[in-house]
Protein backbone atom coordinates (compact mmCIF):
# COMPACT_ATOMS: atom_id res chain seq x y z
CA UNK A 1 0.00 0.00 0.00
CA UNK A 2 2.78 2.42 0.95
CA UNK A 3 4.02 1.93 -3.05
CA UNK A 4 0.63 3.71 -3.97
CA UNK A 5 2.06 7.01 -2.70
CA UNK A 6 5.08 6.88 -5.01
CA UNK A 7 3.67 9.18 -7.62
CA UNK A 8 6.57 8.21 -10.25
CA UNK A 9 6.80 4.88 -9.46
CA UNK A 10 4.00 3.52 -11.46
CA UNK A 11 4.55 5.36 -14.96
CA UNK A 12 5.50 3.83 -18.52
CA UNK A 13 9.09 4.72 -17.82
CA UNK A 14 10.09 3.07 -14.48
CA UNK A 15 6.72 -0.11 -13.84
CA UNK A 16 3.94 0.15 -16.63
CA UNK A 17 0.95 -0.37 -14.66
CA UNK A 18 -2.24 0.33 -16.04
CA UNK A 19 -4.37 0.34 -12.52
CA UNK A 20 -3.00 0.24 -9.18
CA UNK A 21 -5.50 -0.96 -6.20
CA UNK A 22 -4.51 -1.55 -2.74
CA UNK A 23 -6.41 -4.11 -1.03
CA UNK A 24 -5.80 -2.67 2.45
CA UNK A 25 -7.33 0.73 1.50
CA UNK A 26 -10.54 -0.76 0.21
CA UNK A 27 -11.31 -2.19 2.87
CA UNK A 28 -10.53 0.77 5.59
CA UNK A 29 -12.45 3.13 3.25
CA UNK A 30 -15.52 0.08 3.12
CA UNK A 31 -14.94 0.32 7.52
CA UNK A 32 -14.88 3.96 7.39
CA UNK A 33 -18.52 4.34 5.61
CA UNK A 34 -20.21 1.68 7.72
CA UNK A 35 -18.91 3.79 10.78
CA UNK A 36 -20.44 6.70 9.50
CA UNK A 37 -23.92 5.23 9.06
CA UNK A 38 -24.34 3.33 12.56
CA UNK A 39 -26.65 0.41 11.34
CA UNK A 40 -25.84 -0.45 7.80
CA UNK A 41 -24.53 -3.26 6.64
CA UNK A 42 -23.43 -2.42 3.91
CA UNK A 43 -22.33 1.06 2.17
CA UNK A 44 -21.38 1.30 -1.25
CA UNK A 45 -20.50 4.36 -3.45
CA UNK A 46 -21.82 5.16 -6.92
CA UNK A 47 -21.42 8.33 -9.19
CA UNK A 48 -18.31 9.72 -7.56
CA UNK A 49 -19.85 9.38 -4.15
CA UNK A 50 -22.97 11.31 -4.97
CA UNK A 51 -25.09 8.42 -4.95
CA UNK A 52 -25.42 5.47 -2.45
CA UNK A 53 -26.16 1.67 -2.25
CA UNK A 54 -27.50 1.23 1.37
CA UNK A 55 -28.22 -2.25 3.07
CA UNK A 56 -29.87 -2.38 6.40
CA UNK A 57 -31.63 -4.96 8.72
CA UNK A 58 -35.88 -3.79 9.05
CA UNK A 59 -36.30 -4.18 12.88
CA UNK A 60 -39.48 -3.43 14.33
CA UNK A 61 -38.91 0.05 14.79
CA UNK A 62 -38.62 1.11 10.99
CA UNK A 63 -41.28 3.40 10.29
CA UNK A 64 -41.86 1.07 6.86
CA UNK A 65 -41.53 -1.97 8.92
CA UNK A 66 -44.87 -3.74 8.22
CA UNK A 67 -46.35 -1.47 5.41
CA UNK A 68 -46.37 -1.87 1.73
CA UNK A 69 -42.79 -0.01 -0.15
CA UNK A 70 -45.79 2.45 -1.89
CA UNK A 71 -46.25 3.70 1.53
CA UNK A 72 -42.20 5.52 0.90
CA UNK A 73 -42.95 8.53 -0.64
CA UNK A 74 -46.02 9.64 1.47
CA UNK A 75 -43.43 9.02 4.61
CA UNK A 76 -40.42 10.98 3.10
CA UNK A 77 -42.20 12.79 -0.23
CA UNK A 78 -39.04 15.37 -1.13
CA UNK A 79 -36.49 12.34 -1.10
CA UNK A 80 -34.83 10.68 -4.61
CA UNK A 81 -34.20 7.09 -3.93
CA UNK A 82 -35.98 3.73 -4.17
CA UNK A 83 -35.25 -0.20 -3.00
CA UNK A 84 -33.75 -2.34 -5.28
CA UNK A 85 -33.06 -5.28 -3.29
CA UNK A 86 -34.43 -7.52 0.00
CA UNK A 87 -33.12 -11.09 1.23
CA UNK A 88 -36.06 -12.48 3.27
CA UNK A 89 -34.43 -15.57 5.48
CA UNK A 90 -31.76 -15.68 3.19
CA UNK A 91 -33.67 -15.32 -0.07
CA UNK A 92 -33.76 -12.71 -2.41
CA UNK A 93 -36.85 -10.93 -3.31
CA UNK A 94 -37.95 -9.10 -6.20
CA UNK A 95 -39.80 -5.71 -4.92
CA UNK A 96 -42.76 -4.38 -5.69
CA UNK A 97 -45.06 -1.19 -4.73
CA UNK A 98 -46.94 -4.05 -3.15
CA UNK A 99 -44.38 -5.91 -1.36
CA UNK A 100 -44.62 -5.48 2.59
CA UNK A 101 -41.16 -5.05 4.37
CA UNK A 102 -40.51 -7.31 7.39
CA UNK A 103 -38.53 -7.78 10.54
CA UNK A 104 -35.31 -8.97 9.54
CA UNK A 105 -35.51 -7.99 5.91
CA UNK A 106 -32.27 -7.19 4.79
CA UNK A 107 -33.50 -4.21 2.69
CA UNK A 108 -31.05 -2.38 -0.03
CA UNK A 109 -31.94 0.80 -1.04
CA UNK A 110 -30.43 3.27 -3.61
CA UNK A 111 -30.42 7.12 -2.94
CA UNK A 112 -28.84 10.40 -3.17
CA UNK A 113 -26.21 10.77 -0.34
CA UNK A 114 -27.85 13.32 1.42
CA UNK A 115 -30.92 11.04 1.59
CA UNK A 116 -29.62 7.95 2.88
CA UNK A 117 -30.50 8.50 6.24
CA UNK A 118 -34.09 9.63 6.15
CA UNK A 119 -34.32 6.17 4.23
CA UNK A 120 -32.00 4.30 7.00
CA UNK A 121 -34.91 5.52 9.59
CA UNK A 122 -37.43 3.97 7.38
CA UNK A 123 -35.96 0.31 7.72
CA UNK A 124 -34.59 0.72 11.62
CA UNK A 125 -34.29 2.60 13.86
CA UNK A 126 -31.69 5.72 13.77
CA UNK A 127 -28.69 4.93 15.88
CA UNK A 128 -26.75 7.39 18.00
CA UNK A 129 -23.47 8.09 15.84
CA UNK A 130 -20.06 6.14 16.59
CA UNK A 131 -17.86 8.30 18.54
CA UNK A 132 -16.00 5.27 20.41
CA UNK A 133 -13.74 2.84 18.57
CA UNK A 134 -11.76 -0.43 20.04
CA UNK A 135 -9.34 -2.17 16.94
CA UNK A 136 -7.49 -4.85 17.31
CA UNK A 137 -4.64 -5.56 15.52
CA UNK A 138 -2.00 -2.46 14.63
CA UNK A 139 -1.17 -3.66 10.77
CA UNK A 140 -1.79 -1.94 7.70
CA UNK A 141 -5.41 -1.82 8.03
CA UNK A 142 -6.02 -1.08 11.30
CA UNK A 143 -3.17 1.49 11.27
CA UNK A 144 -4.95 3.54 8.57
CA UNK A 145 -8.52 3.25 10.07
CA UNK A 146 -7.36 4.69 13.69
CA UNK A 147 -5.44 7.42 11.11
CA UNK A 148 -8.74 8.30 9.53
CA UNK A 149 -11.01 7.76 12.69
CA UNK A 150 -8.70 9.89 15.17
CA UNK A 151 -9.35 13.24 14.80
CA UNK A 152 -13.28 12.72 15.37
CA UNK A 153 -13.10 10.08 17.20
CA UNK A 154 -11.87 8.51 20.76
CA UNK A 155 -9.99 5.82 19.38
CA UNK A 156 -7.77 2.72 20.98
CA UNK A 157 -5.83 0.35 18.84
CA UNK A 158 -4.39 -2.84 20.70
CA UNK A 159 -1.40 -4.60 19.18
CA UNK A 160 0.35 -7.43 20.71
CA UNK A 161 4.12 -6.53 19.07
CA UNK A 162 5.81 -4.25 21.54
CA UNK A 163 7.94 -3.25 18.24
CA UNK A 164 4.53 -2.69 16.22
CA UNK A 165 3.23 -1.00 18.72
CA UNK A 166 6.04 1.66 19.06
CA UNK A 167 6.26 2.33 15.51
CA UNK A 168 2.47 2.57 15.06
CA UNK A 169 2.11 5.23 17.96
CA UNK A 170 4.25 7.82 16.13
CA UNK A 171 1.87 8.66 13.47
CA UNK A 172 -1.06 8.88 15.83
CA UNK A 173 -2.29 12.52 17.23
CA UNK A 174 -5.07 11.02 19.30
CA UNK A 175 -5.32 7.70 19.15
CA UNK A 176 -4.04 5.50 21.45
CA UNK A 177 -1.89 2.27 21.47
CA UNK A 178 -2.22 -0.11 23.92
CA UNK A 179 0.29 -3.24 24.23
CA UNK A 180 -1.69 -6.31 24.83
CA UNK A 181 -3.93 -9.23 23.32
CA UNK A 182 -7.22 -8.16 21.92
CA UNK A 183 -8.40 -11.55 23.85
CA UNK A 184 -7.21 -10.65 26.69
CA UNK A 185 -10.71 -10.44 28.97
CA UNK A 186 -9.21 -8.08 31.71
CA UNK A 187 -7.62 -6.28 28.63
CA UNK A 188 -10.65 -5.47 27.80
CA UNK A 189 -12.33 -5.07 30.75
CA UNK A 190 -10.02 -2.39 31.84
CA UNK A 191 -10.47 -0.56 28.89
CA UNK A 192 -14.28 -0.30 29.64
CA UNK A 193 -15.31 -2.47 26.49
CA UNK A 194 -18.56 -2.09 27.57
CA UNK A 195 -18.43 1.41 26.37
CA UNK A 196 -17.31 1.15 22.62
CA UNK A 197 -19.79 2.03 20.07
CA UNK A 198 -17.91 -0.08 17.75
CA UNK A 199 -15.33 -2.75 18.09
CA UNK A 200 -13.06 -3.90 14.77
CA UNK A 201 -10.67 -7.13 14.87
CA UNK A 202 -8.78 -6.84 11.81
CA UNK A 203 -5.52 -8.82 12.72
CA UNK A 204 -4.57 -11.11 10.10
CA UNK A 205 -5.33 -14.44 11.40
CA UNK A 206 -9.60 -14.66 10.64
CA UNK A 207 -9.90 -17.29 13.61
CA UNK A 208 -8.87 -15.07 16.28
CA UNK A 209 -10.68 -12.03 14.67
CA UNK A 210 -13.71 -14.14 14.90
CA UNK A 211 -13.15 -15.19 18.72
CA UNK A 212 -11.99 -11.38 19.64
CA UNK A 213 -14.97 -9.90 17.55
CA UNK A 214 -17.60 -13.07 19.74
CA UNK A 215 -15.26 -11.85 23.44
CA UNK A 216 -15.76 -8.09 22.73
CA UNK A 217 -19.90 -8.62 22.17
CA UNK A 218 -19.81 -10.89 25.21
CA UNK A 219 -18.52 -7.99 27.64
CA UNK A 220 -20.82 -5.45 26.07
CA UNK A 221 -19.36 -3.65 22.56
CA UNK A 222 -22.39 -2.33 21.39
CA UNK A 223 -21.75 -3.94 17.75
CA UNK A 224 -18.43 -6.04 16.21
CA UNK A 225 -16.95 -6.30 12.77
CA UNK A 226 -14.23 -8.86 12.12
CA UNK A 227 -12.45 -9.12 9.08
CA UNK A 228 -12.90 -13.00 7.60
CA UNK A 229 -11.49 -13.95 4.32
CA UNK A 230 -12.96 -17.10 4.08
CA UNK A 231 -16.65 -16.31 2.60
CA UNK A 232 -18.62 -19.38 3.99
CA UNK A 233 -16.95 -18.29 7.65
CA UNK A 234 -18.30 -14.91 6.92
CA UNK A 235 -21.77 -16.26 6.40
CA UNK A 236 -22.54 -18.32 9.36
CA UNK A 237 -20.79 -15.56 11.81
CA UNK A 238 -22.58 -12.53 10.65
CA UNK A 239 -25.72 -13.84 11.57
CA UNK A 240 -24.60 -15.28 14.86
CA UNK A 241 -22.88 -12.62 17.53
CA UNK A 242 -20.70 -11.24 14.77
CA UNK A 243 -22.64 -7.99 13.73
CA UNK A 244 -20.62 -7.07 10.35
CA UNK A 245 -17.99 -9.53 8.51
CA UNK A 246 -16.08 -8.15 6.07
CA UNK A 247 -14.75 -10.23 3.38
CA UNK A 248 -11.23 -8.30 1.61
CA UNK A 249 -12.22 -10.44 -1.35
CA UNK A 250 -15.48 -9.13 -1.72
CA UNK A 251 -14.55 -5.46 -1.02
CA UNK A 252 -11.91 -5.39 -3.45
CA UNK A 253 -13.23 -7.71 -6.50
CA UNK A 254 -15.77 -4.95 -7.42
CA UNK A 255 -12.59 -2.53 -8.12
CA UNK A 256 -11.53 -5.50 -10.56
CA UNK A 257 -14.49 -6.33 -12.35
CA UNK A 258 -14.85 -2.71 -13.23
CA UNK A 259 -11.62 -3.07 -15.09
CA UNK A 260 -12.24 -6.42 -16.89
CA UNK A 261 -15.86 -6.20 -17.63
CA UNK A 262 -16.59 -5.25 -21.74
CA UNK A 263 -18.68 -1.55 -22.06
CA UNK A 264 -18.86 1.10 -20.51
CA UNK A 265 -18.58 -0.41 -16.91
CA UNK A 266 -17.73 1.84 -14.36
CA UNK A 267 -17.96 0.21 -10.85
CA UNK A 268 -19.22 -3.05 -9.84
CA UNK A 269 -20.04 -3.96 -6.47
CA UNK A 270 -20.74 -7.14 -4.44
CA UNK A 271 -23.77 -7.39 -2.50
CA UNK A 272 -24.41 -9.83 0.43
CA UNK A 273 -20.75 -11.32 0.04
CA UNK A 274 -21.22 -12.02 -3.78
CA UNK A 275 -25.07 -13.11 -3.67
CA UNK A 276 -25.43 -10.03 -6.35
CA UNK A 277 -23.89 -7.53 -8.04
CA UNK A 278 -24.91 -3.97 -8.46
CA UNK A 279 -23.11 -2.36 -11.80
CA UNK A 280 -22.74 1.54 -12.55
CA UNK A 281 -22.74 2.09 -16.22
CA UNK A 282 -22.30 4.67 -19.11
CA UNK A 283 -25.92 4.80 -21.29
CA UNK A 284 -25.14 6.56 -24.66
CA UNK A 285 -27.70 8.06 -26.37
Amino acid sequence: AEYMKVGKLFTQDAIPVDVRISPEQLVCDYIEQLLAYPGALQVLDFAAGRVRLVGAKADHRGSLVGQKISALKEHIPNTEGRIAAIYRDGKSLQPDGNTIIKEGDEVFFIAAREDVRAFMSEVRKPEDPVRRVMIAGGGNIGMRLALALEHNNQVKIIERNPARARVISEYFNKAIVLVGDAADEELLLEEDIDRVDVFCSLTNAEEANILTAMLAKRLGAHKVMAVINRPHYADLVQSGTIDIAISPQQVTIGSLLAHVRRGDVVKVHALRRGAAEAIEAVAHG
